[in-house]
């Protein structure tokens, strides 16, 4: 189901877990109507992987014009 527009009634949920997408969704559409099925006491909850982070999409625009791979990438790519 497309969380731009889903098909549940209105204050339906106690509680929206996001893991991780809010980085890749269109956020303008996705928060109004999360917030349309949350209950007004509701918790949204999301874990993100900085997909939106200024400084961590700078370092790693600076990274790939200097040929260079962070740890992590290097670790976690070439195993």
């Amino acid at each position: 189901m497309d969380c731009e527009k889903m098909e549940f009634p209105d204050n339906l949920f106690d509680i929206i877990f996001d893991g991780g997408t809010f980085s890749s969704i269109d956020l303008v559409k996705a928060y109004p109507e999360l917030s349309r099925v949350l209950k007004p006491d509701g918790f949204l909850i999301g874990i993100e992987t900085f997909g939106h982070n200024p400084f961590t999409n700078l370092k790693r625009k600076i990274n790939k014009l200097i040929g260079k791979r962070t740890e992590w990438a290097t670790a976690h790519i070439f195993r």
